[in-house]
């Protein structure tokens, strides 16, 4: 059996796999935070963060890294136009792993949002605006701590949820006062 491309991409199929997690992070420019974007069970958190894991999975499988591709999930909303917080999940060749990195794949993502090192701030995805240079990317080999890490990114978001909250307490007062 020679080894041309066709038999090479047969052997990486079956080659043993590493599961890599990142965390994406990223700006929509042109939607608006709302607080029932805060509440997952919330139909308008289940109905964008469809739309944005569609999107992720279409710049993903048009890229580099459709071969290692295997899910996204969103786990939350922040302010900020609308702040995206996902989960990016890769399933990489064993031989590949060490050249698969949070770097590497924000590369990547940058490429399928609008190309590299290019003099635009935002590209257009579907119906979405996405801030270039609001991507951010870590990563890790293992599984992570998934309740951790949205407690760390969703603290960032806190004193806002508290003030907003506080905002929505004394318009109540204010109402039945002035019933």
């Amino acid at each position: 059996m020679t080894l041309d491309n066709k038999n090479i991409r047969k052997l990486k199929l079956l080659e043993p796999r590493v599961t890599q997690y990142y965390t994406v992070r990223f700006a929509i420019n042109n939607r608006d935070f709302s607080l029932e974007l805060t509440r997952r069970e919330s139909t308008a958190f289940k109905t964008e963060a469809s739309k944005v894991q569609d999107v992720l999975e279409k710049i993903l499988k048009a890229s580099d890294l459709s071969w290692y591709y295997n899910s996204t999930t969103v786990f939350a909303f922040g302010e900020g136009s609308l702040l995206c917080y996902c989960w990016l999940v890769l399933s990489v060749p064993q031989s590949l792993a060490d050249r698969v990195t949070a770097g590497s794949v924000t590369d990547t993502l940058l490429q399928g949002v609008g190309g590299s090192g290019g003099s635009t701030t935002a590209y257009q995805q579907g119906e979405y605006i996405i801030e270039r240079d609001s991507l951010n990317i870590t990563g890790e080999a293992g599984e992570p701590d998934r309740k951790q890490h949205e407690r760390t990114c969703l603290k960032q978001h806190w004193k806002v949820y508290k003030n907003i909250y506080i905002y929505f307490q004394a318009v109540c007062v204010l109402k039945q006062h002035y019933k």
